[in-house]
């Protein structure tokens, strides 16, 4: 996921009936950022860039996360007055409730050495 204009994502949640969000849910990306997805084998993000909003989520449901040494992480959602999908949960499993709290709460970014060192990614490697 990259490059995701927020501007029609968030327009499309201010008149939706419930029938639309949960169309969403069920075909967009909260399958997989829920762990609703049911793949063979295991799933790999390779992070080369920004991982926000959505993309920060999604990498989250894959089974490793590898950072390039220009990544950088960030929920965001809090600038912008709406949630996460389900994928910002699993972060408390990766590295606490404390960690998380601050990503979520604060929305400020955080680089590839800073994701290793609290275990969101499993590995740093050049670009």
């Amino acid at each position: 996921m990259a490059n995701m204009d927020l501007k029609p994502h968030v327009s499309a949640y201010v008149d939706a009936t419930p029938g639309k969000v949960a169309d969403w849910v069920k075909f967009g990306p909260g399958g997989t950022t829920r762990g609703k997805h049911r793949f063979s084998k295991p799933v790999i993000a390779a992070v080369n860039g920004w991982a926000l909003a959505g993309g920060f989520e999604t990498a989250f449901g894959a089974d490793i996360r590898i950072a390039s040494e220009n990544a950088q992480f960030g929920s965001f959602e809090a600038r912008r007055g709406f949630h996460g999908d389900g994928g910002i949960a699993r972060i408390v499993n990766f590295c606490g409730v404390g960690i998380a709290m601050e990503m979520l709460l604060t929305a400020e970014p955080i680089d590839a050495q800073r994701a290793l060192q609290i275990n969101l990614v499993s590995k740093v490697v050049p670009p």
